[in-house]
């Protein structure tokens, strides 16, 4: 919960440290010197929309706190749907580890009409477990289909282009925008090994309870979850695949063998 709660906070730092300490400085240039300064462009160009918003410091400072405002909105928003959707992806797990810590505990129920309560109130809490996961899938499976395909064409171009140039300005940029991408899909690569395993631990502690020993309802009721169970829940990216831990170490194996074979075409010609 922790590196949920950090996350957007670390995910400002870039737009700080690129945007608003230059200000400042600059700023602090031009009450302490006489100096001409030349004021660079701003996060939003606005040169081709109305004005030259560098020939003005006044225009220039209005124009880049606009932008620095503007970008701090989409990265909160952005963030605060990613937090959102790994929130939500980690109480579904929860759901399942509660669904199955209370089929460990049925035994405990002596009397066949607290059985039988129990018993409803769990297939009932399991049906809702599978609802949402569906729901989530149903969401995340575009975005997480185009998250992996950008961050394998992002680190396969990053490591290409980092082989050809020396501009340290173009490589630090660009390695911003690939940690991100690369922390987006590890965070959901092991959320939805979470919510795999979870819901895959219910089959077993049906197996491991006396189910045998029930009422042909109530063992048609708990086998009935146990096939349900056996079969993978999780998310995935346009139902290519399941996105777990192995998922994401592919992407990664595929981002470097695709430069491998981009630096040995490039190397030939």
């Amino acid at each position: 919960m922790s590196s949920r709660s950090t996350y957007p906070s670390c995910s400002s730092k870039p737009v700080s440290m690129e945007y608003l300490v230059p200000a400042a400085l600059i700023t602090y240039q031009y009450c302490t010197s006489d100096e001409m300064i030349q004021l660079p462009s701003a996060v939003m160009d606005a040169d081709y929309v109305l004005f030259d918003h560098t020939v003005n410091y006044w225009n220039w400072i209005l124009v880049t706190f606009v932008s620095v405002i503007v970008q701090y909105l989409m990265l909160g928003s952005v963030s605060a749907q990613e937090c959102l959707f790994w929130n939500l992806l980690h109480h579904v797990s929860c759901l399942f580890k509660i669904v199955r810590l209370e089929i460990a505990r049925l035994d405990q129920y002596t009397d066949p009409n607290q059985f039988t309560e129990r018993l409803a109130s769990i297939v009932s809490t399991h049906e809702v477990c599978f609802k949402c996961a569906r729901c989530l899938e149903n969401v995340l499976n575009p975005l997480l289909a185009l998250w992996y395909c950008t961050c394998i064409v992002q680190t396969c171009y990053l490591l290409f282009v980092v082989s050809m140039i020396d501009d340290m300005v173009v490589i630090a940029s660009m390695i911003f925008v690939l940690q991100y991408t690369i922390f987006l899909i590890f965070s959901f690569s092991m959320l939805g090994a979470e919510l795999m395993e979870e819901s895959a631990r219910v089959s077993d502690a049906v197996y491991n309870s006396n189910w045998y020993m029930r009422m042909p309802a109530e063992r048609r009721l708990l086998w009935f979850m146990k096939l349900r169970s056996d079969r993978p829940v999780g998310i995935t990216a346009v139902k290519f695949f399941y996105v777990n831990r192995s998922t994401f170490a592919e992407a990664m194996k595929t981002a470097f063998s695709l430069f491998t074979i981009m630096r040995r075409f490039y190397g030939e010609e």
